[in-house]
């Protein structure tokens, strides 16, 4: 591959040759790593005691998980030779969600997660003067 087809519409709009050897083992070793650790920060969430972080293992489950599926499900496309569903483009819009899902989440943790921590920790040294 050279890198000038990256700049090529006919590159990203044609219907790309099937994976083989390294190469389709890598894609696949890609989503489905995406995924395992997807559930597994899914089930790491369940054992946090502070919501905040439990929140935070629940937005990166969700990204990885989701992109590791529609990745598995790309790839099968692509093997199968599908018209139009099988195109690169398709991975680059999937690499876009992924980058601007991945930014919201780092932006909820490193932003927003210390504001509602802070909130919690003035609700609660204010909750024992008021009646339940």
């Amino acid at each position: 591959m050279s890198w000038k087809n990256l700049f090529d519409t006919h590159y990203w709009f044609s219907q790309p040759y099937i994976a083989h050897g390294k190469a389709l083992w890598l894609l696949v070793g890609l989503c489905l790593l995406h995924i395992v650790v997807g559930l597994f920060l899914r089930a790491f969430s369940y054992y946090q005691k502070d919501k905040v972080n439990a929140s935070i293992c629940k937005r990166f489950s969700s990204l990885l998980a989701t992109t590791g599926v529609l990745g598995v499900i790309w790839l099968f496309l692509r093997q199968e030779r599908i018209p139009f569903l099988a195109w690169r483009f398709w991975l680059l819009i999937l690499a876009g969600i992924y980058v601007w899902w991945l930014s919201s989440v780092v932006r909820f943790a490193v932003k927003r997660a210390p504001q509602i921590r802070q909130e919690q920790e003035q609700r609660a040294r204010l909750g024992k003067y008021l009646p339940n």
